[in-house]
């Protein structure tokens, strides 16, 4: 996400991190900080195992859990309201398998899955449409394969938006604006996998949080291992976003980082350069 959020965001008071996670509060004087992000942090994780665990294992055709076809099929009609798979790009059945090195996939939100398009942080009806038309073909579909692939790879969202931007009646922000147009775009349990951390940090001043998306890949770690008993290195965790200082920070941190055009959003070749980096 680009850093183009008004001064009155800043100046609002925090409300809960969106990783599920609630912000710090004081409770006759007594700061809950660490039981509020493990009982988030629970949540998270239980609505993840509870899908993953049913989906574990080796396809019934063959299929390993390394071997990932790279089909370049991007032309997926995304529907208003798809509901199942069938407006999804169908993997292609000549596509060449690929070694597949990493265990949680990690999107930015707007510029990102959103190509060309920044919802400010939150919005109502109308922006909700126009994100929803702003989708990149390429995410459903990559996202797609994984699904039928690999259901045991971990798939999160890493935005600065914020339920504190979320000032009007009937406008949504944070994880709520995600889910929302997750919802219309995806099928419901594939959207359903999806883990959320989104807050953005000058409205957190209480929280340890870096100016980047530091402390959302952790919290998405933290989720995967609470809910598998493993937690995700970050040579085995990748993060594409359209803010350089987003991925300087996620790559001096170890992880693999992809920077995505942000006029086209992410994109098929994102992808593939994710890949070939987390092989070597």
């Amino acid at each position: 996400d680009t850093h183009t959020h008004t001064q009155n965001h800043k100046n609002h008071n925090p409300t809960p991190i969106q990783t599920q996670t609630a912000m710090p509060q004081r409770i006759l004087g007594m700061d809950t900080t660490v039981i509020a992000a493990c009982v988030g942090i629970g949540s998270l994780a239980l609505a993840y195992v509870l899908f993953t665990r049913q989906k574990k294992g080796n396809r019934d055709d063959g299929t390993t859990s390394r071997d990932f076809p790279t089909s370049s099929a991007s032309s997926a009609k995304v529907g208003s309201a798809t509901g199942s798979s069938s407006a999804l790009p169908k993997a292609s059945s000549a596509s060449s398998p690929a070694q597949f090195d990493l265990d949680l996939v990690v999107w930015d939100f707007d510029m990102t899955v959103l190509s060309g398009f920044h919802t400010r942080g939150a919005g109502g009806p109308a922006k909700i449409e126009a994100a929803i038309a702003a989708i990149s073909k390429d995410f459903v579909s990559v996202v797609q394969r994984l699904d039928e692939f690999f259901p045991d790879v971990a798939l999160g969202i890493a935005t600065f938006s914020d339920r504190g931007m979320a000032q009007q009646p009937g406008h949504l922000g944070g994880e709520d604006l995600v889910r929302a147009v997750l919802g219309r775009v995806l099928p419901t349990a594939l959207a359903q996998r999806f883990i959320v951390a989104a807050a953005y940090p000058p409205m957190h001043q209480d929280v340890d949080m870096h100016n980047s998306k530091r402390w959302h890949l952790e919290q998405l770690r933290d989720a995967v291992e609470k809910a598998t008993g493993s937690k995700p290195s970050e040579a085995r965790t990748v993060l594409f976003d359209d803010d350089p200082r987003n991925v300087a920070v996620a790559k001096e941190d170890g992880y693999v980082a992809v920077a995505v055009s942000k006029r086209h959003g992410f994109t098929e070749e994102d992808y593939r350069a994710a890949l070939d980096i987390a092989s070597k």
